[in-house]
């Protein structure tokens, strides 16, 4: 006896997609996920703050301390009636500022630090006329804080730079390489100049940096003066 299997044929209609809803409904996802993601949906103020606070804070550093003249040769000027006192110029000494052959300390115009240790009379007085420079003598206080010298300022024109400018430098001389021998000045030293006033007159102070000066008070206050 045969056996007869019958198969039942199911078939399956799928509705008809309306396209309109569809994209509707791809938009609402697209824009539900864009929200939560916090990007599109966000306003501009928002991401903003948001990046405000992962930016590193940058701490800036204190500007280095200005320079001050050590305490014994402030002393010293104030004992002289001194006033206006101001840093002119910071230098670490090359061979020629040292050198016998040279005897004068160079001072590049534009490494100045204060450009009105000069008053304006003073600095008309220095001007060149025709080839011949002129200088002003000015007292210094040398770095032992114990001798004062008479030294010559002078203006040089050292020659024009590639804008077409003239390059001036300040110099000192008359007496330069005794100061040099008697305060062992060498080379690689750095050094400090300082201008004053007494009585309106214009006088200087050389300091050296990191070298202890012997203090005025251990030669009995005085300061020896060698107007040679």
């Amino acid at each position: 006896m045969t056996s007869v299997k019958h198969i039942t044929v199911v078939t399956v209609t799928s509705a008809p997609v309306n396209s309109t809803s569809h994209v509707e409904e791809v938009k609402k996802n697209r824009k539900r996920v864009c929200s939560d993601n916090g990007k599109e949906n966000g306003s501009p103020k928002k991401r903003m703050k948001k990046n405000e606070k992962t930016t590193p804070c940058v701490l800036l550093e204190d500007p280095a301390p200005a320079p001050q003249l050590p305490a014994h040769f402030r002393a010293n000027i104030e004992g002289l009636n001194g006033s206006e006192i101001v840093l002119v110029f910071q230098k670490k000494l090359f061979d020629s500022d040292v050198s016998k052959g040279q005897c004068r300390l160079l001072m590049p115009h534009k490494q100045i630090k204060t450009h009105g240790f000069l008053t304006p009379e003073e600095r008309d007085s220095l001007n060149k006329i025709g080839e011949r420079i002129q200088h002003k003598e000015v007292r210094l206080i040398d770095p032992s804080c114990q001798k004062e010298w008479v030294v010559s300022l002078k203006i040089w024109e050292m020659g024009k730079s590639n804008n077409h400018h003239v390059n001036y430098m300040y110099s000192l001389g008359k007496n330069w390489y005794k100061i040099v021998q008697s305060n062992g000045l060498k080379t690689g030293m750095i050094v400090q100049l300082w201008a004053f006033r007494v009585e309106s007159n214009l006088r200087f102070a050389l300091v050296k940096v990191g070298t202890p000066s012997v203090p005025p008070e251990e030669n009995g206050g005085q300061v020896d003066y060698a107007f040679n």
